[in-house]
């Protein structure tokens, strides 16, 4: 917390970056970017930029960091998605250990997060038909801002 405290870009690209979190050591962040034309997930060092790594290819896709610790996760697969969890190596460059399986979660989910410290993940699921798309016109709405 020292400097002149304006914000300054970390990283941009031309590409649709997102995901954007950082290893429990600081020392890395994991994006995911179409900058191929699919979905994939590259680690770049933190909180000063370097060369990006590929962590996340093919079928993969997204790539993350489990929150609170150093392991990099990547979920692939379409119907039933399968997520993968590697460890990163200590080191002056970004190396990841073997892929280990972490779980299954339904493909039908919106989003999933891991929880740290578990082998369990938590996947938001849609649940119900989905609702109906309307539009709603509010006619005269001045007069309904009045205080009378």
């Amino acid at each position: 917390m020292t400097g002149d405290h304006k914000p300054r870009p970390y990283y941009a690209s031309p590409y649709s970056d997102n995901g954007g979190s950082v290893t429990a050591d600081g020392r890395w962040m994991v994006i995911n970017s179409d900058e191929t034309g699919k979905n994939e997930g590259y680690a770049l060092a933190f909180p000063v930029p370097g060369a990006k790594t590929q962590i996340a290819v093919g079928d993969d896709l997204y790539a993350g960091v489990l929150r609170g610790t150093n392991r990099v996760t990547v979920a692939s697969g379409r119907s039933d998605v399968t997520v993968r969890v590697a460890d990163v190596m200590p080191g002056p460059e970004f190396r990841l250990g073997p892929w280990r399986p972490f779980g299954t979660v339904p493909g039908d989910r919106l989003d999933v997060s891991a929880v740290a410290g578990t082998n369990r993940s938590l996947p938001l699921r849609p649940v119900g038909a989905a609702p109906r798309a309307s539009i709603g016109v509010v006619m005269n709405w001045p007069a309904a801002l009045s205080t009378k």
